[in-house]
């Protein structure tokens, strides 16, 4: 291959090493100029699905095993590798190397196979696009970005990018004796790392996780850092998980949450490095929601049971315009310096509010958020009460309903995470999520939770859009599957092979 080639991979799985991409093979950088396509090297399946014809509700049709991998030695010995494209590949784990910029992985699966200190898809370097992947099977993350450059006391840029990804943990090194932390996605040693549209789901049989992790972090996380991290999630989502929603580091700073759900979780945000949080919804958090292996497991939850804590972190914060109900202890605990008002709390078995002190902002509301617009954990109802409860006249909870960031785009450039005018409803290619899914090899159960067979609410096959809509009881909206914008996207045209 040369740059800006593209390379069509027939359908079949590939299992010799001649197809590993290591620091010793790796495709040409593309040309970086042009736009689409024309600025990558691109390696792509022949047949994708949900692309030209071929139906969504199926695997990859391309995938490398065995002693063909991607590894994380990608790039520790230097080479620059960037503007490359892969396009509808499934891996058993992938990791890039830290000089590694501008790669795009478009609608590629990687379904961890590893025990120990492993990550399902890791990207180190700086300035990477993830789009429409996902990850799940075993490794302690699902989503790692990392920064090798800090073994020198240096920070890369970082700036990478998932744009709807969906993680699933379904096992973290069972029987491993050495513990190390588990999440879903994981930002580490990594400057402005970004997340939109992104979903950790079902993650919720601990007993098929290490007995004595050093923490179960957080679904979202950012683990010991210093310095202006800016961990940015928009529009995300996490369901049935076994951990807290989110847990950044004190040091950190310049974090941003805005349009986030959290629902049936161990607990809620832990904000101890500087965060600006707006329009969070977060509902029923507690241990006691699921099935942990030990007392010892379940002492390592971080943020359990709780809605918000900052550990009294001593670096601002604020909080605003969001709902918390439905947990098994506080509302909002050790708050610090966390400025915070226009918040609804229902259903608070702790304090609703505690330390420094127990006097509360004045725009506070306690009636059920149920009853008053929040019937669905992606939107509040219009006319509701919630639709004009919160600061300046506009709504309090999360707003979950359209794509973010023109689809391609990397981070920084324009548009990269503005609201898009195509909703996201129906998921963009859910059918095929599931499908890949259910075919973990590494938990008793791959057809669990969204990937399950049966009915809806709505009286329709569980999907991926049903399962997430009606978590809080109500049937999916008919508008859902009537009116919106389920074309995937097009395939190049006019395409030459070199």
């Amino acid at each position: 291959m040369t740059s800006g080639d593209t390379l069509i991979i027939a359908d079949g799985e590939y299992t010799t090493s001649n197809n590993t991409i290591w620091q010793f093979n790796y495709p040409p950088s593309g040309p970086g100029t042009g736009t689409g396509d024309e600025r990558f090297t691109v390696i792509r399946a022949e047949n994708i699905p949900g692309i030209n014809g071929v139906p969504c509700n199926q695997p990859l049709k391309v995938k490398f095993s065995g002693d063909a991998k991607f590894s994380d030695q990608a790039g520790l010995a230097g080479p620059h590798v960037s503007w490359v494209k892969f396009w509808g590949i499934r891996w058993e784990g992938i990791g890039t190397g830290s000089y590694w910029d501008h790669i795009y992985f478009k609608q590629v699966a990687s379904h961890g196979i590893a025990d120990g200190n492993t990550t399902t898809f890791s990207i180190t370097g700086q300035y990477n696009l993830l789009e429409d992947c996902i990850a799940f099977g075993k490794g302690r993350y699902k989503f790692l970005f990392y920064d090798n450059s800090r073994e020198n006391q240096t920070r890369g840029p970082g700036n990478n990018l998932c744009r709807r990804c969906i993680s699933r943990q379904d096992w973290a090194k069972k029987e491993d004796p050495t513990p190390d932390p588990i999440a879903g996605f994981c930002s580490y040693y990594n400057r402005g790392s970004g997340f939109l549209n992104c979903v950790i789901i079902d993650s919720d049989l601990p007993s098929e996780w290490m007995n004595d992790p050093t923490e179960l972090a957080g679904a979202f996380y950012q683990p010991v850092d210093e310095g202006p991290h800016s961990m940015i999630m928009k529009g995300c989502i996490v369901v049935n998980t076994a951990m807290a929603a989110y847990l950044n580091r004190q040091g950190s700073s310049g974090h941003v949450i805005e349009d986030f759900a959290g629902i049936h979780l161990a607990g809620g945000l832990g904000l101890q490095g500087s965060t600006d949080a707006d329009r969070v919804t977060l509902v029923d958090l507690g241990v006691d929601n699921f099935v942990y292996r030990s007392t010892t497991q379940v002492s390592t939850v971080l943020i359990p049971d709780d809605g918000v804590n900052s550990f009294r972190g001593d670096i601002p914060s604020t909080f605003h315009d969001s709902i918390i109900s439905d947990t098994k202890d506080d509302g909002m605990d050790e708050l610090a310096n966390i400025a915070n008002d226009y918040i609804q709390m229902y259903a608070i078995k702790g304090s609703t509010y505690s330390w420094p002190s127990s006097a509360q902002p004045p725009h506070f509301y306690y009636s059920n958020p149920q009853d008053d617009g929040l019937r669905y954990p992606l939107r509040i109802e219009s006319n509701s009460a919630l639709s004009s409860r919160g600061s300046t006249g506009g709504q309090i909870g999360a707003r979950i309903t359209h794509r973010l960031g023109i689809d391609g785009t990397f981070k920084g450039e324009p548009n990269w995470d503005t609201e898009q005018q195509v909703s996201l409803w129906p998921w963009p290619l859910e059918d095929w999520i599931k499908s890949e899914m259910k075919t973990s090899q590494y938990t008793p159960n791959p057809q669990r939770g969204f990937c399950a067979e049966g009915t809806g609410l709505n009286g329709s096959p569980i999907t991926l859009t049903s399962y997430l809509w009606e978590y809080l009881g109500s049937p999916c909206p008919d508008e859902i599957y009537g009116s919106s914008d389920t074309t995937p996207p097009e395939a190049p045209k006019n395409l030459t092979i070199k």
